[in-house]
C-alpha cells in the first residue's frame, strides 16, 4: 500500500512581500519556482500571485516502530500567507495503519518528540525571521492557523474508505456520509482517477503527469479561504476600533462645537480612511482568487479549482466578508456626510471668530488687557486641535 501523505499549516505573515523577495528565499534552502507555466494563467502570473515552494530539510519520523522518510516544505506567496507542509512517503500494510499516521499529532525526531503544530511553528517564526526585511507588515499576524491532510494514493481506494480517513471516523460512513460528500470521478481524463475534497481533507488519485498540478490547486483553494479568515479576523478588529472611536467621540448639535476641532474627531476619519482602504485591498485582491479563469486559463483546471472553492466553503466566508464590507461603505458614507457639516461648520466659526477679532482690535487696539484677552482666546482656540 504505498501513499503520499501531505500535512500542512497555513500561516498568515503580517503583510505582503516587497517585490524582489524572491532572491531571500533562495537563501532558505532549496529553492524552486511551482511550474507556473503549467497552469497558472498569464493574468495570475503577471501579477505575481503564485507561491514559490522551498525545501527546508528531510527529516526521518518514527511511528509505531517504523521510520519514514519527511521532506519539509514551505510554501511562500506574495500576498503574505506561508504553508508549512511535511510530504511523508509510506509502505504500510493495512488501513489501520494508514489512518493512524494520517491523523498522527506528533511527531518522532531521532533526538525528541514534539507536537506537529510546534514543529510546524518553529520553521514558520525562521522563514519569519529570515524574510523580515522583505515583508511590509500591515497588522499583527493572527494566532489561528489552518491545518490541512492529503492522501495522494497509487492504487484506488472506495469511497467508504476515503470518507472515513479524511473525516477521522475509523467506522465506515453512512449513506448520508457519502450523499453529503463531493466526489469528482468525472474530472479525471483515465479511468480510476478520483478527487475527494472536504473543508479540511483531500484524497487525490490521479496520473502521475498530472498529480502535482490537482494537489497544487487543492492546496491553493485551503490557502485562499484561510486568507478570508484573516481578512475577516483584520475587518473584526478594524470595525470594533472604529466603533470604539465612535463611542467615545460625542457629536455636538452646535454647527460651531469645538468637538468637531478635537483630537478625537481626526483619529476617527483617520480609522475611517484605514478601514476604507483596508476594504479596497480585500475587494481587489478577493476577485482575483475567487475567479477560476484568472488563476488558470485551462477549461478543465479552471472547472476543477471552481469545485475545490466551493467544497471548501470559500464562498460562505466570502459572503461574511461581504456583509462587513456593505457595514463599512455604509459607515463611511455617513462619515462623509458628517464630514460636509463639519468642513461647512469650521469656515462657519472661523469667518465668525475673524469679524469678532476684526471688531475688537479696531475699538480698543491698543488696550493692553483686550490685547491680552484675545491673545488667551487665539491660544484657547489653538488647543482645540
Amino acid at each position: 500500500m504505498s501513499k503520499k501523505i501531505i500535512i500542512g499549516n497555513i500561516f498568515d505573515g503580517g503583510g505582503e512581500f516587497e517585490q524582489g523577495f524572491q532572491e531571500s528565499i533562495k537563501n532558505l534552502g532549496g529553492f524552486s519556482r511551482e511550474p507556473i507555466e503549467k497552469f497558472y494563467s498569464e493574468y495570475f502570473i503577471k501579477l505575481k500571485l503564485y507561491p514559490y515552494k522551498v525545501s527546508i530539510e528531510n527529516i526521518k519520523i518514527k511511528f509505531e516502530n517504523k521510520e519514514f522518510e519527511a521532506n519539509i516544505y514551505a510554501k511562500i506567496f506574495p500576498y503574505g500567507a506561508i504553508i508549512i507542509s511535511a510530504e511523508i512517503d509510506v509502505e504500510l500494510n493495512s488501513f489501520e495503519e494508514l489512518f493512524n499516521i494520517f491523523w498522527m499529532k506528533d511527531i518522532c525526531l531521532e533526538s525528541n518528540t514534539c507536537e506537529l503544530r510546534e514543529y510546524f511553528k518553529c520553521k514558520f517564526d525562521y522563514i519569519l525571521e529570515k524574510l523580515k526585511n522583505d515583508i511590509k507588515i500591515d497588522y499583527k499576524s493572527p494566532e489561528f492557523i489552518d491545518e490541512y491532510r492529503i492522501i495522494v494514493d497509487d492504487n484506488d481506494m472506495d469511497n467508504e474508505d476515503v470518507m472515513s480517513l479524511l473525516m477521522n471516523d475509523i467506522k465506515k460512513c453512512t449513506n448520508k456520509d457519502l450523499e453529503n460528500a463531493i466526489f469528482f470521478p468525472d474530472l479525471g481524463y483515465l479511468e480510476g482517477e478520483k478527487v475527494v475534497v472536504t473543508p479540511k481533507n483531500a484524497y487525490i488519485r490521479y496520473n502521475k503527469s498530472e498529480v502535482d498540478v490537482i494537489l497544487s490547486l487543492v492546496e491553493l483553494g485551503y490557502t485562499q479561504v484561510y486568507e478570508l479568515k484573516v481578512y475577516d479576523y483584520l475587518l473584526d478588529n478594524f470595525i470594533e476600533t472604529l466603533y470604539n472611536e465612535v463611542e467615545n467621540y460625542k457629536f455636538k448639535n452646535s454647527l460651531i462645537a469645538p468637538s468637531i476641532f478635537s483630537k478625537k474627531y481626526t483619529r476617527l476619519i483617520k480609522n475611517a480612511v484605514s478601514l476604507l482602504e483596508l476594504r479596497v485591498d480585500i475587494v481587489d485582491l478577493i476577485r482575483d482568487i475567487s475567479n477560476a479563469l484568472k488563476v488558470t486559463e485551462d477549461v478543465y483546471y479552471s472547472y476543477f479549482y471552481s469545485k475545490v472553492i466551493e467544497k471548501v466553503k470559500f464562498n460562505q466566508w466570502y459572503e461574511n466578508i461581504n456583509i462587513k464590507l456593505e457595514e463599512i461603505e455604509k459607515f463611511n458614507a455617513l462619515l462623509r456626510e458628517e464630514g460636509d457639516v463639519v468642513r461647512s461648520a469650521k469656515l462657519e466659526f472661523w469667518i465668525i471668530l475673524l469679524f469678532v477679532i476684526e471688531i475688537v482690535l479696531a475699538f480698543d487696539f491698543l488696550n493692553p488687557f483686550t490685547y491680552t484677552v484675545v491673545q488667551q482666546f487665539l491660544e484657547n482656540i489653538k488647543n482645540l486641535f
